[in-house]
């Protein structure tokens, strides 16, 4: 197979969805199945201070063509949707905006209630009105804004659909950004990094939007690459197993990033292992 079929290969390869089962206790690793129909390949994704990894297989011959039919249950195919939204979500946030930046939430005055129609044009307007006043003092500056609208969905819950407004925008005036709603109330706080950069709010935003996640233009992609290894099936098979050793293992390929947690995954359906694993740039660590 020629280099850009095999790309292709690893870019449309859907592994998530495949090994989707986590690895819990000893019974699970006792129940391996393992085979040598695969090769390892890792995939590493930068989004701002923070790194992923992911460690997974791609069976070859009758395997692959078994994987990649196998579908899902619509139940399924709607969690795994919701996860890798909340995914994307955290790096675009960890990739494009920093501390000071601010975290807005938008209300409407407690007699108004509005569709979403009406939501839509309202949180335009107020971004336009951000956009203007960034042009007019900070013009050397990149205005970047992420933004959803959050709404109770169920009946059950509520007969009054109380829409609000959760947005992510560059660092500016605190007040300013108050006073340009103008519907309600308005809570502005800074961007505040942990160990894990602005996981929390991203996770939070892309957990709220109950439709597209809207966000300007000029944000960033996080980078990800693709590399094969020489990792054989008994040295994942241990790596697996000795969960202790993911810190050596990660660490020692990415000295500027300090490792902070793992995951592993095995399918219920087929043999091979995913391990997913989170690091941190050090200070003055290198990119």
């Amino acid at each position: 197979m020629n280099r850009k079929k095999l790309k292709k290969l690893y870019e449309e390869y859907d592994y998530e969805s495949i090994y989707d089962k986590q690895i819990k206790n000893l019974e699970d690793y006792e129940n391996l199945r393992l085979n040598s129909e695969y090769v390892y390949v890792i995939k590493t994704i930068k989004a701002g201070s923070m790194v992923e990894k992911e460690l997974y297989c791609i069976p070859k011959g009758r395997d692959y063509k078994r994987t990649i039919k196998k579908r899902k249950s619509s139940k399924a195919q709607e969690k795994l949707n919701k996860k890798n939204r909340i995914k994307n979500t955290i790096r675009l946030v960890n990739a494009n905006f920093k501390q000071g930046d601010l975290y807005i939430t938008l209300t409407y005055k407690k007699a108004t209630l509005v569709g979403e129609d009406r939501a839509k044009k309202d949180i335009d307007n107020y971004i336009k009105k951000l956009k203007r006043w960034f042009k007019k003092n900070r013009p050397n500056e990149e205005f970047k804004y992420i933004h959803v609208i959050d709404f109770v969905d169920d009946p059950k819950k509520s007969k009054r659909t109380r829409i609000h407004h959760h947005l992510i925008v560059s660092e500016m005036d605190r007040d300013v950004a108050e006073e340009k709603w103008g519907l309600g109330v308005v809570n502005a706080k800074r961007l505040q990094p942990n160990e894990f950069q602005f996981e929390e709010v991203a996770t939070y935003i892309a957990a709220q939007a109950k439709r597209r996640i809207g966000h300007s233009k000029n944000l960033k992609k996080p980078i990800i690459s693709i590399d094969s290894t020489s990792l054989t099936r008994r040295k994942v098979e241990r790596l697996a197993i000795e969960e202790y050793s993911h810190k050596e293992f990660f660490e020692k390929k990415n000295k500027n990033y300090k490792f902070l947690k793992s995951d592993t995954y095995i399918s219920d359906d087929f043999g091979g292992i995913y391990i997913y694993a989170k690091m941190s740039r050090r200070e003055n660590g290198k990119e």
